[in-house]
Order: C-alpha cells, then sequence, then structure tokens
C-alpha cells in the first residue's frame, strides 16, 4: 500500500510540474531581477519583520509590521547605494547596518530606529584614511548585541590604528564609545560568550597562531 501511494505520489507531483512550467513564461530580466525581500527577520519581541527590499532602484531596509500591515514601510531611502547587511539591536526600536556603494561594501556602522527616525553614523573611520591621518582602513565589526544591555553593543576596531582591534562599548543612540578590553598587540579577533563576555581571541603573528580562553572577564589568558 505504502509504494502505491508513493507512486500515485510522485505522479501527481510530475503532472503539477509540468502543468505549471509549460503555462509559465519567463524573460531574461526575470532571472536577474532583484528579489522582493532578502534578509528576513524578527524582532526581538516577534512583533515586526525587517527586510531588505529593492525601493528607489536600490535595497533598502523596510520594516512589517505583523499586526497591522498598513504601517509597514521602508526606514531607509538609498538612492546610490544599497543595504549590505542589517541586525536587530536587543531593545525591538533600533536596528543596525551597513551599506554597500556599487559592490564596494562600506566599513561604517549605522542606527536607525524601527520607525525610521533618527540615523545615526556610529563609527566611520573612513575619515581619518582619506585625510591621510592613517595608512590603514580598519574596519569596525560587530562582536555582541548584548541580549541583557538594549542600549549597547560590543564592537572590535583597531581606532587607535595599531593593527590589531580593540573591543570597545558602542551606544546605539549616540555612538558613545568606550573600550572593555585592550589588544595587547597579537589578537586579531575576539570571542564572547552566550551573556555577551569576552571569554576567547584568536591570535597571529609571523610564526604560529593561538587560540586564547579565559574563564572570565577577571582571570588570565590561558593559551
Amino acid at each position: 500500500m505504502t509504494k502505491r501511494f508513493g507512486i500515485g505520489l510522485f505522479g501527481a507531483l510530475s503532472l503539477l510540474i509540468t502543468s505549471v512550467a509549460s503555462a509559465a513564461s519567463y524573460t531574461v530580466e526575470d532571472f536577474f531581477k532583484d528579489p522582493q525581500y532578502t534578509q528576513v527577520s524578527v524582532s526581538p519581541n516577534g512583533k515586526y519583520l525587517a527586510a531588505v527590499a529593492p525601493a528607489k532602484g536600490r535595497q533598502n531596509l523596510a520594516i512589517i509590521n505583523l499586526k497591522d500591515r498598513s504601517k509597514s514601510k521602508f526606514i531607509t531611502g538609498l538612492e546610490d547605494q544599497d543595504i549590505a547587511w542589517y541586525t536587530w539591536a536587543e531593545n525591538n526600536d533600533r536596528l543596525l547596518f551597513g551599506i554597500n556603494a556599487d559592490g564596494a561594501e562600506a566599513i561604517a556602522i549605522y542606527a536607525v530606529d524601527r520607525t525610521g527616525g533618527r540615523i545615526k553614523t556610529l563609527i566611520d573611520p573612513l575619515a581619518d584614511w582619506l585625510d591621510g591621518s592613517t595608512s590603514q582602513l580598519p574596519s569596525p565589526n560587530i562582536l555582541d548585541v548584548l541580549k541583557d544591555d538594549p542600549k549597547h553593543i560590543l564592537v572590535s576596531y583597531d581606532e587607535r590604528k595599531v593593527g590589531s582591534p580593540d573591543v570597545y562599548q558602542v551606544n546605539v543612540h549616540n555612538g558613545g564609545m568606550k573600550m572593555v578590553e585592550r589588544n595587547p598587540g597579537t589578537v586579531a579577533g575576539w570571542i564572547t560568550d552566550h551573556d555577551g563576555k569576552i571569554r576567547g581571541a584568536f591570535t597571529q603573528d609571523k610564526l604560529y597562531n593561538e587560540v586564547w580562553y579565559r574563564d572570565s572577564e577577571e582571570d588570565e589568558w590561558q593559551t
């Protein structure tokens, strides 16, 4: 009985696929146009969806209100750049994002309210690089969104321009920064635990690499 059911099911599926394929007509543009939604992500409280979607000929950031779809809206209006990535902050009202300008991904971190207001550049090292104050272009990276601290995130960033990133606590509303972990000079990347504590690191030098860990932020590093 199971075998006969399987044959019947596959036969029905084959007929369905054949009928759909024969009825559909696609153009070259259909295969290369932007998708309607990408990078869909639910808010921490489950009430909203964020997504990257086309608007004004570019990829912008949209918010979908799951309770009242009429209140859904685009919260960015980029016309010469695209949203490259985004993530929710842990407060349901603030999102962090980066942009892409015709294939060249920006290194800045921006923030915007869920309603589309208060767009803020949190970190943008490009100005120092352009004025010649540094020969390196340090790229800030979000390390942890801190589930128990809705106002801050942890960012790995070489603000001192020494070739090794420190860890900063960054305010998602005003961009205020405070160093919370200073790089001893060899750490290339940091690792946080599930509570947002800096518990791991990996180092790089000319001879070999190491992985470090510690039991708490007050303990010494172990290899």
